[in-house]
């Protein structure tokens, strides 16, 4: 895939992202299922742009 043909999918999947359901159900519910990471490991196997790994982080 070419960056012209990935540019408008990945601006429309930046956009999704800013969907109030994403934010407070799908973040909430995601972080409640992981737990706390701290002093594990975590992989990101790079499906987005690294929303949840940062939160993960924190």
């Amino acid at each position: 895939m070419t960056t012209t043909n990935y540019d408008p999918i990945a601006e429309q999947y930046k956009r999704s992202k800013q969907q109030p359901w994403r934010t407070f159900i799908e973040c909430f519910t995601l972080l409640e299922l992981a737990g706390n990471p701290q002093g594990l490991s975590v992989l990101d196997v790079a499906c987005g742009e690294g929303f949840y790994t940062r939160l993960l982080r924190e």
